[in-house]
């Protein structure tokens, strides 16, 4: 198996058309609109629905869509079609699939219904779906077409539109109750800028990916706010705790990406150095027990690799041992990992770029896309 790697800067890599999500996730857009589904093979010959002077057409609102998570509410799209010949005993059932442009929907996904001639988006809802399509954070020409369902007849499509499609990755802002800043040495002791770990569920336990860039990096933990205090500022009290009145934390592994733990229920702290992640499973490699190693950005915390991958799963392993496996779970949004979460799912062999990235805390990601 032969495999490439590259870094896009500070973001994931732009990529090539042809996305199969390897995810399920169900939404519902509308009270009129059903579960949208994962993306469906289909025989070549019914991607190509044939088309004719009486095929309805499909409009859409814009022809660019920038979706913004500050605008989560608003319409982001709105689509219409015209009517369909019908019988006029059918329930209206339309559904709307969406494919990167160039693929001929030979890897689609459906990504809304709805029972009259229109639909609409809001930011929110048409990141959520569409994200299923491609890597995030960058532009994308996708077509839209419309599938009427006619019971046992033959289903009928719109013409297909294109738009460029920008998404996001949600992020969740967390309030100073959740965080731990990280100021050292290796950042100039800065605590309005430093490394954070987080608590999501304020549970007391705190974790985040530390690039410590100097090979003697010293910090110090601060609580609540961006200011040296003496009851929020924790020092090193040794017996791998932290408490007030002590000694700076240092790391003895030198510079580098540490998985850096707390509890303020036991007072100890870790961190356990990442020398790699890997991908493992049986898309990887036919035993399904290899590792084959992804290439670190360190300017975002950022994993990748691009290569050839056969149906089947995989899983992110850091260090090439269980102790640290991401996966994802149904219940998870798009592109979110989970500790020892279900292994992925590749569910067509092909040329896909993998990205992980872990730069900050309580907002981890990451995106598969199939490339041309």
């Amino acid at each position: 198996m032969q495999y490439t790697n590259k870094i896009s800067g500070a973001s994931f890599t732009t990529i090539c058309k042809n996305v199969l999500a390897p995810f399920a996730l169900s939404v519902v857009l509308f009270s009129c609109q059903k579960e949208a589904s994962m993306p469906q093979e289909q025989n070549i010959s019914a991607c190509r629905p044939t088309v004719s002077s009486e095929t309805p057409q499909l409009q859409a609102s814009t022809r660019s869509v920038q979706l913004l998570q500050a605008n989560a509410d608003r319409v982001a799209l709105s689509l219409n079609w015209s009517a369909f010949p019908t019988n006029g005993e059918e329930t209206p059932d339309y559904r709307i699939e969406a494919a990167i442009e160039g693929s001929e929907f030979t890897d689609w996904v459906e990504i809304g219904s709805s029972g009259k001639l229109s639909i609409d988006f809001t930011n929110e809802e048409f990141n959520r779906q569409i994200r299923k399509l491609f890597v995030t954070g960058f532009s994308e020409d996708v077509m839209l077409r419309v599938k009427y369902n006619r019971g046992k007849s033959a289903a009928l499509y719109t013409f297909a539109t294109s738009l460029q499609v920008t998404t996001y990755q949600p992020v969740i802002d967390y309030d100073d109750s959740h965080v731990f800043r990280i100021p050292g040495n290796f950042e100039n002791w800065k605590i309005d800028s430093a490394q954070k770990i987080i608590s999501p569920k304020l549970d007391g336990q705190y974790e985040g990916y530390i690039n410590f860039s100097d090979a003697h990096s010293q910090f110090l933990m601060v609580k609540t706010d961006a200011s040296w205090r003496t009851l929020t500022t924790y020092y090193y009290i040794g017996a791998d705790k932290f408490g007030f009145g002590g000694n700076m934390f240092c790391v003895s592994g030198g510079a580098g990406i540490y998985k850096f733990n707390a509890s303020t229920d036991t007072h100890l702290w870790s961190c356990t150095k990442i020398n790699s992640f890997s991908v493992n499973g049986t898309a990887v490699t036919a035993d399904g027990n290899t590792d084959v190693d992804l290439v670190f950005n360190p300017s975002n915390n950022t994993w990748e690799i691009t290569g050839s991958f056969s149906k089947g799963n995989f899983v992110f392993r850091a260090n090439k041992n269980n102790t640290i496996v991401l996966g994802h779970n149904t219940g998870s949004g798009p592109g979110v990992p989970d500790y020892n979460g279900a292994k992925i799912e590749i569910t067509k062999a092909g040329n896909y770029t993998i990205s992980l990235s872990l730069q900050k805390a309580g907002n981890y990601s990451y995106g598969i896309q199939r490339n041309v």
